[in-house]
């Protein structure tokens, strides 16, 4: 593969700034990162970033690309493996390197992934989750595995892990994606989300939960579930609970606002369920901040939410009293330890992944410019946003 220089950048290395300072990939990975690096090396590539902001690749914690407008049904979709692979190389071209894929359509996100990792089509990085498990007529029931009591929970995890899943995603609240779902109802039992829990630790796996209301929180919390994710109703009782257990929050604050707030005709019922959640989850979420929850970066894209507008996110966090430091780190470093991929991608540091863009302006300043990718380097590969989006991609 070689060696790549990035020459010249004002660094941010996923947990402060750094100034001036050259990025050296060598075989995909990074081997130094200081000022005046370039000088020692030969015969490598050479972007040079002539004073621009470079960082290392955004990560989703919380996408579905397997997800695009399909319909409400269970079965098969024939067409979402290759609106997948679209949605793959529209979000790598926004930046995003790395994201946690928190449940598809019959395990398309786990071939995506595979595919991805041959170089068969261009992507982020995935950590996949498989089919979601949901109560009988529970959030999205119709993409999922509907599971009723601990053994079937216990099966359908299995069932998950079997086929490749890197995470078990269970609902345990209604949704704002169907009024027959209402987001404050409670759909799983403390055993069945134990069970959940149980299988995927034993399996090395963490466990995500889909749940709204704040009494859902601190049970999952309680029961060992890694990352709640929404967490619309969050009171101090829950933040008690995730304190304790150290759960991590993936608020997913934009979509909610997109829902209520958009002209797509689709959302004419949902827009008040989804106006509802804005309501007071502003507030909530700034209080949990305060009180020392640790906040992940995911934007819930998929049916309901642009692919490419992982920017909005971020503006959102900072709305919310997170500082643009603060939510540059979450969607970087804190993101690949909430993921428990660390070790590997989140930091620019040698032994990391080669994973790094290269920004217009300065998102420290205006947080807007993080959404002004001019280069993605994944692995110590360059690719450029306008090559990604070519041969009529769009979202």
């Amino acid at each position: 593969m070689g060696t790549l220089i990035v020459r010249n950048g004002t660094v941010f290395d996923g947990r402060s700034t750094t100034g001036p300072s050259d990025i050296v990939i060598v075989d995909g990975l990074i081997s130094d990162v200081r000022a005046n690096a370039a000088s020692s090396y030969r015969d490598a590539r050479v972007i040079d970033a002539d004073g621009a902001f470079v960082m290392p690749g955004f990560i989703d914690a919380h996408t579905h690309l397997a997800l695009a407008p399909v319909p409400e049904r269970k079965g098969d979709h024939p067409s979402a493996f290759f609106t997948a692979v679209r949605q793959a190389r529209i979000k790598l071209a926004s930046g995003v390197t790395t994201v946690r894929d928190v449940g598809g359509i019959n395990h398309i996100d786990i071939e995506l992934k595979k595919a991805i990792r041959r170089g068969d089509v261009f992507g982020p990085r995935m950590l996949t989750a498989g089919r979601f498990l949901a109560p009988t007529g529970g959030h999205v029931h119709y993409f999922s595995e509907e599971v009723d009591g601990a053994d079937n929970v216990r099966r359908a995890a299995r069932e998950q892990l079997k086929a490749g899943a890197d995470l078990i995603k269970i609902m345990v609240s209604g949704g704002a994606s169907n009024l027959s779902e209402p987001p404050e109802r409670l759909y799983m039992r403390e055993d069945e989300i134990a069970a959940a829990v149980y299988e995927a630790h034993a399996a090395g796996r963490k466990v995500a939960a889909h749940v709204h209301p704040a009494r859902g929180i601190a049970l999952c919390a309680r029961q060992g579930v890694n990352t709640i994710e929404h967490g619309a109703w969050i009171d101090d009782e829950a933040i008690d609970a995730m304190l304790a257990a150290g759960t991590s929050l993936i608020p997913t604050h934009a979509v909610y606002h997109y829902m209520a707030n958009a002209s797509d005709p689709r959302y004419a019922e949902l827009a008040p369920v989804a106006h509802a959640i804005t309501i007071e989850k502003s507030e909530r979420l700034r209080h949990a901040i305060d009180r020392g929850i640790r906040i992940g970066v995911g934007t819930d894209c998929g049916r309901h939410f642009p692919y490419d507008a992982y920017v909005d996110e971020l503006q959102q966090l900072c709305r919310v009293g997170m500082s643009e430091e603060d939510v540059l780190r979450a969607a970087t470093a804190v993101n690949a330890e909430i993921l428990g991929i660390g070790d590997k991608v989140g930091t620019l540091e040698p032994g990391k992944a080669g994973d790094a863009i290269v920004i217009d302006g300065n998102p420290l300043d205006d947080i807007s410019h993080a959404g002004k990718v001019r280069t993605v380097i994944q692995g110590g590969v360059v690719l450029e946003p306008a090559t990604l989006l070519a041969h009529g991609v769009v979202h």
